[in-house]
């Protein structure tokens, strides 16, 4: 009886866990270097692409704290300084959740290119917060070398969350 009560507990505790544990994942799996021949290396930051699938169809399951702590998480593992990707996250957060309702209903083309419209300034916004904060210019072509790449990678990535959405959390709304 006490192990079906706990099996029942992990499942709910996965199940709705499903978003911090895939953008996490994907935070993971942007801190191995992606070479491209004009660039010396490129992380990924993936997570992302999770950020904005979660917000837009699931925003109960990733509310801003536990976004704040996938940047302060994102800041630790790439060194940057503390709260640049935590200000990051919740500012990507607060304007897709601003949009939510006009983008739950749209093709994936389109929230395709919306997300190309609010990950760009953001990528521009960040930049220019770690070149303040490391006190010079870092590389402006780095950073549009992550866009290219996050953007590129973007129907795999949001394919996966959509299949995750469908199989394990449509039932719950």
């Amino acid at each position: 009886m006490i192990r079906a009560g706990y099996k029942a507990w992990l499942l709910h505790l996965l199940k709705n866990g499903t978003p911090f544990l895939v953008s996490f994942f994907l935070l993971l799996i942007g801190l191995f270097p992606v070479r491209v021949s004009f660039l010396t290396q490129l992380h990924m930051p993936l997570v992302f692409i999770s950020l904005f699938y979660w917000i837009i169809f699931r925003p109960d399951l990733l509310p801003p704290v536990v976004v704040f702590l996938l940047g302060v998480c994102s800041d630790l593992f790439y060194q940057n300084p503390l709260g640049l990707h935590a200000f990051s996250f919740l500012l990507f957060y607060l304007v897709v959740k601003s949009q939510r309702r006009f983008l739950t209903s749209r093709s994936f083309s389109f929230l395709w290119s919306a997300f190309v419209v609010f990950l760009i300034p953001l990528f521009i916004v960040e930049w220019l917060l770690a070149s303040l904060l490391f006190m010079h210019f870092l590389s402006f072509w780095t950073m549009i070398g992550q866009a290219v790449l996050v953007i590129g990678v973007f129907p795999l990535v949001a394919g996966v969350c959509a299949w995750l959405y469908r199989r394990f959390l449509e039932v719950d709304e």
